[in-house]
């Protein structure tokens, strides 16, 4: 698997963000604190192997069954990108009504089960690892080994107080099965990049050029090149707003990855990759405002369209 430069999430580089370049999708790369060695690796890869057959269940995201090496010689489990966690929704929107947690509740106990019906267990159900897809369905990942006496059942009981706004969680006993490096909360929405790596993001997105075996690490740990040129522009199509979702299409050339800089009236600027398509669609609040902003790069050049002003929104050139 060969790779370009990657984009962190955040400041310790311990979460990375690519955009698969066959298919667009986005991921996240988990990196391993320290180096491990070749039994500690065959170890956790044996125990993403026996994950894998979850890997269809629509409420569990799980890594795939091998490790990555980066090009900096560190290593990482590859999953889906999922970037909001339950702590960071109630952070922002409060406590969860009680028909939300009864739903949550339906979804993770599903989860568990058929993680108990595989002859598993997940073994550190945590608030922190139940996260929100794009579309607001909540998933469970980062399993951990389990050991004796680890009770999923009491984790999810703990999920459910958190969810409801209760102070008095208490966490589940168990093991990660990998311990990653120093992990800084993220303050974003759902697929969201935070804006003051917005160019470094769009041009540092993981390409996958083909499968294979892992590639030797580089020994340059040199960031993605940007020219300091001014942008070019590009043109976007006047968007379709359907009430909960705009949808933008943009034309640029071949061979670029995209970004979309969302900007709520009074609200933080997020960005969200987009990957190679020249379509995105945007999950929005109804009657709020908005400008919203294309970036593309092909890792040396960099291109922009002009904001886009979204419900009458007064965007700044």
């Amino acid at each position: 698997m060969s790779h370009d430069d990657l984009v962190p999430l955040d400041e310790a580089a311990s979460v990375l963000a690519g955009v698969d370049g066959r298919t667009g999708a986005a991921y996240a790369l988990k990196v391993l604190d320290g180096h491990p060695g070749p039994w500690a690796r065959r170890r956790i890869q044996a125990r993403l192997r026996r994950l894998s057959v979850l890997a269809d269940h629509e409420s569990i995201v799980v890594p795939e069954p091998r490790l990555v090496r980066l090009p900096d010689g560190r290593w990482a489990v590859r999953r889906e990108l999922v970037t909001q966690s339950l702590p960071e929704l109630v952070a922002s929107t409060g406590p969860m009504h009680p028909d939300e947690v009864a739903e949550l509740e339906a979804t993770v106990s599903g989860a568990l089960d058929a993680v108990r019906a595989a002859g598993l267990t997940h073994g550190a159900v945590t608030p922190g690892n139940v996260l929100f897809r794009a579309d607001g369905s909540a998933v469970l990942t980062d399993f951990a080994t389990g050991r004796a006496g680890t009770d999923d059942r009491a984790g999810l009981a703990a999920v459910l107080r958190f969810a409801a706004g209760r102070a008095d969680v208490r966490l589940p006993r168990g093991g990660p099965i990998v311990e990653f490096g120093p992990h800084r909360p993220a303050r974003r929405m759902r697929w969201v990049i935070p804006v003051g790596v917005v160019a470094v993001a769009v041009a540092g997105a993981v390409l996958i050029a083909r499968d294979g075996e892992d590639e030797p690490a580089r020994t340059s740990n040199a960031g993605p090149v940007v020219s300091s040129a001014p942008a070019a522009r590009l043109a976007v199509a006047p968007p379709v707003d359907r009430g909960d979702v705009v949808e933008l299409r943009w034309r640029g050339r071949a061979g670029l990855t995209y970004a979309v800089v969302v900007t709520p009236r009074g609200r933080t600027p997020q960005v969200m990759l987009a990957g190679r398509t020249t379509s995105f669609e945007v999950r929005v609040e109804p009657d709020l405002p908005y400008c919203m902003t294309v970036q593309g790069t092909d890792g040396t050049s960099f291109v922009k369209s002009d904001p886009v002003p979204i419900r009458t929104a007064d965007c700044p050139a």
